[in-house]
């Protein structure tokens, strides 16, 4: 996943958007479904999903859609995603040098278009996935060939060795699509689908998954809405629909689930979950995801930052506790960019703030005072919004003599900038998209990763560990290798990780199983009137 975002919206949008909802309201077929099961009603920011087609969006919101309406060959355990279990594929061969995959597909499953699931689906999805190109590509990018053993059975050859491939799987975007539906609406699997591939618009109005529910409508900027699939293989959806209303802000959907107008509010933060309504819950879990501070090491006009020493001077600046308990509910943090729960995180100490020992390292670099542009996003992820961080950030950088500028801009700026690679210090999201210390080690810890190019990181030693570490399956040698490759990333301190938020949700008390997921945000499944 990458850097997933939560829009701050205008006055005149929410104004439109309470409106809306309140005009809405009074239809019969938009009631809340509190203590019945027509219609599960979520509130939940869409704002990043311009489109649905999972090859080529990845976005916070796509966990919670994706899953209603498609299925991944794999899946994570929900209280422990590190550990995988069945889902299209019953079961799964590796050879010993994890360069190939064998899957045995269940049988049966039929896609919302009534089509049967074979092999040749499987094939179709994924080769389609790697060749459109879109930013969830990179994570097939071994991907060398599927071959079609028989209807059920598929067999992946990789370019190299990938102990983390069959965790990859599980991430939502990888689900299988409906292969011949999809090719009669311009879907394309050839090298060539990021020309020839011209079904984007097909999919954002017609799901061809597996999935329980399949997309009714889409409004864009207000809602979705996804019919239950009564074919589904699984355990089917307790509603007969669910509706996504892309509302912004915490404020707005704590104002909607306390009037009843939604059953759950996804996106809220700490200081709103304590206000919370009567008759309303409030379910605060842990997440895996990170909130960071990215220091460019090659930032134009500023070189200083080139010096690991003024990195991790930087790095024991911050004051961790006091962003925790003031912004964050008393979350904590990994020691690099590489959450808690994830191989190789758990045995190293995070930094300590330390302001005399910041001074000393700065001294130590010859830097006796800087001023740091900061482009950051003017959104709030996870419940953080950085406005305020940046605020508490720049009273922690001033007492080591560094002053920061400053200029907080859209998401859609921030990250133009960002991905340009010209900001010399701002902070940033990421989510995992499967449940493995790769999807970390990956694009942090490589020369050449996505993340680590937008700061020039220059960290030789992290090659030959991370490509040790894929080629081995053996997992204390894996947990060896990757505990090496945080203490590394720790010391260079060009991703600095100031924060593994809880994931706050709030719904209607008439509501059980209202269960975190962590592929998922939630798993709608579980959820049943009380």
């Amino acid at each position: 996943m990458s850097a997933r975002r939560k829009y701050v919206s205008g006055i005149g949008f929410l104004l439109a958007m309470v409106l809306t909802l309140s005009a809405c309201s009074a239809g019969a077929n938009e009631k809340s479904s509190t203590g019945d099961t027509k219609d599960l009603r979520i509130a939940v920011a869409l704002g990043d999903a311009v489109s649905i087609d999972p090859a080529r969006v990845l976005a916070d919101a796509m966990q919670l859609i994706t899953p209603l309406w498609g299925d991944t060959l794999v899946d994570v355990t929900q209280d422990d995603p590190t550990k995988l279990r069945p889902a299209l594929a019953e079961s799964w061969e590796a050879s010993e040098d994890a360069k190939s995959y064998t899957l045995h597909l269940r049988k049966g499953v039929k896609f919302s278009t009534g089509a049967t699931l074979t092999a040749k689906d499987v094939k179709f999805s994924l080769e389609r996935f790697k060749n459109v190109g879109g930013s969830p590509a990179f994570m097939l990018g071994g991907l060398q060939d599927v071959t079609v053993v028989d209807d059920n059975t598929v067999k992946i050859e990789l370019d190299a060795p990938d102990s983390s491939f069959i965790a990859r799987l599980a991430a939502p975007n990888i689900v299988i699509l409906d292969s011949s539906d999809l090719a009669q609406h311009g879907g394309s699997a050839a090298t060539d689908a990021v020309t020839s591939d011209t079904s984007q618009s097909y999919l954002d109005s017609a799901t061809v998954g597996t999935g329980p529910y399949k997309l009714k409508s889409w409004d864009r900027n207000q809602k979705m809405v996804f019919e239950r699939n009564p074919d589904y293989w699984g355990t089917k959806g307790t509603y007969d629909q669910v509706t996504l209303l892309d509302v912004r802000t915490p404020a707005t959907q704590a104002q909607l689930i306390a009037k009843g107008d939604v059953d759950i509010a996804m996106d809220i933060d700490p200081d709103t979950a304590k206000s919370a309504a009567s008759g309303v819950k409030v379910s605060s879990t842990p997440s895996y995801n990170l909130i960071y501070l990215a220091v460019n090491n090659a930032a134009p006009g500023v070189p200083e930052l080139g010096n690991a020493k003024v990195r991790q001077a930087i790095q024991m600046a911050v004051d961790y506790d006091g962003i925790s308990k003031g912004l964050a509910d008393g979350a904590k943090r990994p020691a690099a960019v590489v959450p808690l729960g994830f191989q190789g995180s758990d045995d190293v100490t995070p930094a300590k703030y330390d302001v005399e020992g910041a001074k000393k390292l700065m001294a130590e670099a010859g830097v006796n005072s800087l001023t740091l542009p900061v482009v950051y996003a003017n959104v709030t992820w996870y419940g953080v919004p950085q406005k305020t961080l940046w605020e508490k950030l720049a009273a922690d950088l001033s007492a080591i003599g560094i002053t920061v500028d400053l200029k907080p801009v859209e998401y859609t700026e921030w990250a133009t900038q960002f991905r340009a690679n010209t900001i010399p210090l701002t902070s940033g999201l990421w989510a995992p998209d499967f449940y493995d210390s790769s999807g970390y080690l990956d694009v942090f810890g490589r020369n050449d990763g996505a993340l680590a190019k937008r700061v020039s990181m220059n960290l030789p030693e992290g090659e030959d560990k991370y490509d040790e570490y894929l080629s081995t399956t053996e997992q204390e040698q894996r947990t060896s290798i990757a505990t090496d490759l945080v203490k590394l990333m720790k010391t260079d301190a060009s991703y600095i990780p100031i924060v593994q938020p809880n994931k706050l949700i709030l719904y209607r008390d008439a509501l059980t199983g209202v269960d975190y997921s962590p592929n998922k945000q939630i798993t709608i499944a579980t959820i049943k009137p009380a």
